[in-house]
């Protein structure tokens, strides 16, 4: 009995905890930006520009927002992931938790 609490306190304590603190409100714009994706090949992908000048590649915008220089309030979650070379920006990757037009 005392190792089974044991092992589910360590379980429990060794597993990651969806942090609530991370997703963050900001005014930002949305560009599309070209990336290289290998010997003479260019790929466009969706960015957001944060107010401060800071770049994250969404996940999940909606198309409906996938509008150069658009302007728009975000809430969302850091990934902790950038692409791999030749897969994407190399911007950190985001959440959209929520998005409005600005």
């Amino acid at each position: 009995m005392l190792l089974a609490g044991i092992l589910s306190f360590l379980i429990i304590s060794c597993s990651k905890k969806q942090d609530s603190s991370s997703s963050t409100y900001d005014q930002a714009t949305i560009l599309q930006v070209k990336y290289a994706c290998g010997a003479s090949c260019n790929a466009t992908a969706w960015i957001i520009k944060t107010h401060n000048g800071t770049d994250y590649e969404p996940v999940n915008l909606p198309e409906s927002f996938k509008i150069y220089e658009l302007n728009v309030t975000v809430l969302y979650r850091k990934m902790g992931q950038r692409a791999d070379p030749g897969q994407g920006t190399g911007e950190e990757k985001v959440e959209i938790l929520e998005i409005v037009k600005r």
